[in-house]
């Protein structure tokens, strides 16, 4: 039961330890051979250069007995984390144990010194200071919060190595100003693109889009049966590309005009870490009208 942190001073490494590293991050794994000299603060550097601090996998809190007025405890379970300087501490399976007293609320971290190079998991009623990974918080009622600063890549094309998925109800129809549907609040932070699809309705208006947060750069595809327009008996198919967040969503009438309009979604992550969900309807110049429908939509933070 324990822990192990890579790469301390006057340690033998080994290949294996290197690529496990290299692994964790996306990289070769086979990248590293034995029988190399390579400096320990080098190869904490190289972590360092390519993740920020926080926990890449695991870590998971749950408490295995809580007793009023007598010691309680915590475990950390299996996984990874990195500190500021590169270090990866990897917790087994069998993970960690921490007591603390039930009725006062209590900070989970790893405490990096960074005089002396020693990583420590800490169970404190004290905010964490210093160079730390925060995991989770436990409240005076005994619940645990599980709050971990997550490992980001400084490199924005692996972005993260975890998502979180949303699902919500999208109704035809509606109005052409722009209107707040939905708010989902992440557990976590940190993401770079929001992706939305839907598998439409019996074949009614399938789409699939991406947009990047930070840019709003936006590209969706759309299927429409166009069987019910009258003029044709089949799908067609669409595409957006834009810089404004938009998602290309469905054609369909308006509650007010049976003239066809776009239905566009624009999702944005904002800056109070609230995800929301706006629609509008930009009407078309193409002729006819358009059943309205119901569909299922998934949003997904990655």
């Amino acid at each position: 039961m324990g822990y192990r942190v890579n790469f301390l001073d006057n340690e033998k490494v080994n290949a294996a330890d290197l690529n496990a590293v290299a692994a964790e991050m996306g990289g070769t794994a086979s990248a590293f051979k034995d029988g190399v000299l390579y400096g320990v603060d080098a190869l904490n550097g190289i972590s360092k250069n390519l993740i920020y601090k926080g926990v890449s996998r695991g870590c998971d809190l749950v408490v295995l007995q809580l007793v009023e007025d007598a010691e309680s405890h915590i475990k950390i379970g299996q996984g990874v984390l990195f500190m500021s300087d590169g270090k990866r501490v990897e917790i087994d399976a069998e993970g960690i144990v921490l007591p603390f007293m039930a009725g006062t609320a209590y900070y989970v971290w790893f405490s990096h010194d960074i005089i002396s190079g020693l990583v420590t998991p800490c169970c404190t009623t004290e905010a964490p200071k210093g160079d730390y990974v925060l995991l989770g918080r436990i409240t005076v009622d005994g619940e645990v919060i599980v709050t971990p600063e997550m490992a980001v890549m400084k490199n924005g094309f692996l972005g993260r190595n975890k998502t979180e998925t949303f699902t919500f109800s999208l109704e035809g129809g509606g109005s052409a100003e722009e209107k707040l549907l939905y708010e989902f609040k992440p557990a976590q932070t940190g993401y770079n693109r929001v992706i939305l699809y839907s598998p439409g309705q019996n074949g009614w208006q399938t789409f699939c889009g991406m947009v990047e947060i930070e840019t709003k750069e936006a590209f969706s595809v759309m299927c429409r049966y166009t069987y019910d327009s009258g003029w044709s008996s089949g799908y067609s198919g669409f595409s957006l590309t834009n810089n404004e967040g938009c998602i290309l969503a469905g054609i369909e009438s308006s509650n007010t005009d049976n003239n066809w309009h776009y239905l566009y979604l624009r999702p944005a992550l904002e800056a109070d870490g609230v995800l929301r969900i706006y629609r509008k309807l930009v009407r078309t110049t193409i002729g006819g009208t358009s059943y309205v429908r119901t569909r299922s939509v998934t949003a997904i933070l990655c």
